[in-house]
């Protein structure tokens, strides 16, 4: 490019902004200035090179000047006068210049609106993190920090900390009761949690983000912007801290980054404790949502540092790289753009390390985002609402590629930057890369089926109802039986009062019959009514015969001669709608009087002193699962140690109270799959272990190896659902 002498002395018709607060933040061996806006209060972060140019405008400043001041302040580097050009452009787009020149007022409004054009163009892939416009809540906190200050003494942080010691070392020194008492993921994210997690997740947020503003006023910054985000359509707070960018101090800044996160830690460690001494209900629901929401949305999400939450500003500061997000995209544009350009932009090279954290801050943002639409899918398609689901996933998707898309379709409208485009090169970086995605793709790794397991009696038959009714009587847990004795009774008023009203209409048509069979010697129409009275008498004998037919079936037998065994316990239900709600075993005496549903597994007849394991496999992982693969088996009741042990037997099983689940496989499976076809593994242990009857735990059948393709093919059939 040609610059003509005359253009480059005369002054510019350019000031800086004398209304912008200008910070100095010490980064190792030099300073990095921040510009507030305060008019729209945003930050800019400027290196110290570009500050001297921004101060050095003035009214007879010229692009030449601004070479010779640079070249002075920071010889032997320099600076080419195009450079200094495209730097102009840039903070006078950012707002911090403000043109001499006519029509600037015209210019500016048409910049406006496509600004305003293509944020809403672009607003539809914000669905999940949508921001309402917020409020100042600077008065309000001033008003409320001198009641919190107390709690940012160092005594008061001290006994934080020992809380969260103590709740750490709680879950620690009883991990396997822990385990054993944890619920499953089908629980937590089952339709009738969905109310209580979002308040929960709601008042946490609401906490995490009152601690940032809280403590950012303690350490002197300002808070100037407030408000709600609907996260994942959840409505939570949000809080705008950047004003601590101001703070000179690193230490104060880390300080508000982690304050959330420690709000969130105390609240789990509150909820640790709340939930391990209190009994199943409605408190202990609660504290368990708050125990899940803020020790592993802290750990996962806020304390990540490849996210832009509080792990990431923690590391912006603790490494001194302000701008973190941005610059890591630079440095890996930098790497990336030899590859396929021949020549770059000249700019300051920034460290590899940098470049390494955009490119796993990408690869993990990505991993997430198909995370939040894995649960989506699992959440929704039992509820017949796919479809909303795979709008949110093109949605997230979109959000993905539309950025990268882009910014590629602009730089490939440019006639210089085409005229630099390698496509040889290019072309053999993609061919490169698409063999290493096919080798991936075959990867060899070990293929495993993961199952529920619990240990049953050997050769153990349940017993399961096959009609509604009140439990009437039942036989203790423990009890020798005989095949074909009576273990327990259930009570139908319905059947009772239709049994009773059929024995009156059965006794009724006798009478009518034996009246006309005396009549009709002497009556004639005695003897034609005759036939239809004695069909009449048939269809009420049949439907006696019927009513009994029901009420024997609310008589449980034992199937098999053995030992009477509770089947798993039942929790105790969150919100009773009756007073005849039971829980715990039906055999157990407390239960007499509750109303049992049809498909309950009463009890087990089984040998008591010879036990199994028993594997419940999904339909669609029977096909790999053979008889004498490798089983390794961790139970809740057993320790850390696995059992292992082989396939000795394959049965399909049907859902709870299926007349194809005699072993009531299905009662102890979670809510949400126990309704499926199943099958029924037998293991056969390699060493005899004392096992406790219905502990449960997991297994891993090793059914031999597969490739990454045909595990995420697998993973993708399953989750949509596809032939």
């Amino acid at each position: 490019m040609i610059h003509f002498p005359a253009t480059n002395d005369a002054p510019l018709a350019l000031d800086a902004r004398q209304d912008v607060l200008a910070t100095a933040v010490w980064v190792p061996g030099r300073a990095t200035w921040v510009l507030k806006d305060p008019v729209t209060l945003e930050q800019h972060e400027l290196p110290e090179a570009e500050y001297l140019l921004l101060k050095s405008l003035g009214n007879r400043t010229s692009l030449r000047d601004l070479q010779r001041a640079y070249q002075r302040q920071f010889a032997p580097k320099t600076i080419e006068v195009g450079e200094l050009q495209n730097y102009l452009g840039r903070l006078h787009r950012a707002g911090l210049l403000v043109s001499r020149s006519r029509g600037q007022g015209s210019a500016l409004a048409e910049r406006a609106g496509e600004d305003r054009a293509r944020r809403l163009r672009w607003s539809w892939t914000e669905l999940l993190a949508i921001r309402l416009r917020g409020w100042n809540p600077d008065r309000a906190l001033d008003a409320l920090l001198p009641w919190v200050r107390p709690l940012l003494s160092p005594a008061f942080l001290t006994l934080a900390m020992l809380l969260v010691l103590a709740a750490l070392g709680l879950l620690i020194s009883h991990s396997e009761q822990f385990v054993a008492r944890l619920p499953a993921l089908s629980t937590l994210t089952a339709p009738s949690n969905w109310l209580w997690l979002a308040a929960v997740v709601a008042v946490v947020k609401l906490l995490h983000e009152l601690a940032h503003a809280l403590v950012a006023k303690h350490m002197g910054g300002e808070v100037h912007e407030m408000g709600i985000l609907l996260l994942v359509f959840v409505p939570t707070l949000y809080c705008d801290v950047t004003d601590i960018w101001s703070l000179a101090s690193k230490w104060r800044r880390m300080a508000v980054s982690a304050a959330g996160m420690a709000m969130e830690l105390v609240l789990a460690s509150v909820a640790t404790f709340v939930w391990w001494f209190t009994e199943p209900g409605l408190v202990n629901m609660l504290a368990l949502n708050t125990m899940v929401v803020a020790s592993v949305g802290t750990l996962l999400v806020n304390a990540n540092p490849l996210m832009r939450y509080d792990g990431y500003y923690l590391l912006s500061d603790l490494s001194e790289a302000p701008n973190l997000w941005q610059r890591s995209r630079d440095a890996l544009h930098q790497r990336l753009t030899p590859l396929f350009f021949r020549r770059a932009k000249r700019t300051v090279r920034e460290p590899f390390w940098l470049a390494c954290y955009g490119a796993l801050s990408k690869v993990y943002l990505t991993l997430v985002l198909l995370s939040i639409f894995w649960m989506v899918m699992l959440a929704f398609q039992p509820l017949g609402l796919g479809v909303i689901a795979y709008a949110l996933g093109g949605m997230m998707l979109a959000g993905v590629v539309a950025p990268p898309v882009q910014q590629l379709s602009a730089t490939l409208k440019n006639p210089l930057r085409r005229r630099d485009f390698r496509p040889a090169v290019s072309l053999l970086v993609l061919l490169i890369v698409g063999l290493a995605a096919a080798g991936l793709w075959r990867l060899p790794i070990a293929d495993r089926v993961q199952c529920q397991a619990r240990v049953v009696p050997a050769g153990g038959a349940a017993v399961v109802t096959t009609m509604a009714g009140r439990l009437e009587m039942a036989l203790p847990p423990g009890t020798e039986v005989t095949a074909g004795e009576v273990i327990a009774r259930l009570q139908s008023f319905d059947i009772e009062r239709n049994a009773a009203i059929l024995a009156g209409e059965l006794q009724v048509a006798k009478l009518r019959v034996e009246q006309l069979e005396k009549l009709r010697a002497r009556d004639q129409q005695s003897s034609r009514q005759l036939p239809t009275s004695r069909a009449a008498l048939a269809d009420a004998k049949r439907r006696v015969a019927e009513i009994e037919r029901e009420r024997e079936r609310l008589v449980l037998r034992a199937p098999r001669d053995g030992m009477l065994l509770p089947p798993a316990k039942k929790p105790m239900e969150e919100e009773s709608v009756t007073l005849t709600s039971w829980s715990g075993s039906p055999l157990e005496s407390e239960n007499r009087g509750a109303w049992i549903d049809a498909g309950t597994t009463i009890a087990t007849v089984g040998d008591h002193d010879t036990r199994e394991v028993a594997l419940a496999i999904d339909e669609a992982d029977i096909e790999r699962v053979a008889l004498g693969q490798r089983v390794l088996v961790q139970l809740h009741a057993v320790g850390s140690e696995p059992l292992v042990g082989t396939i000795g037997d394959i049965a399909r099983v049907g859902s709870e109270g299926d007349a194809d689940d005699p072993n009531g496989l299905a009662a102890w499976l979670p809510q949400d799959i126990a309704t499926t076809t199943r099958y029924e593994a037998r293991v056969v242990l390699d060493h005899a272990v004392d096992l406790q009857i219905d502990s449960g735990g997991r297994a891993k059948i090793e059914v031999g190896g597969t490739t990454v393709g045909q595990w995420i093919k697998r993973q993708v059939r399953d989750t949509f659902r596809l032939p």
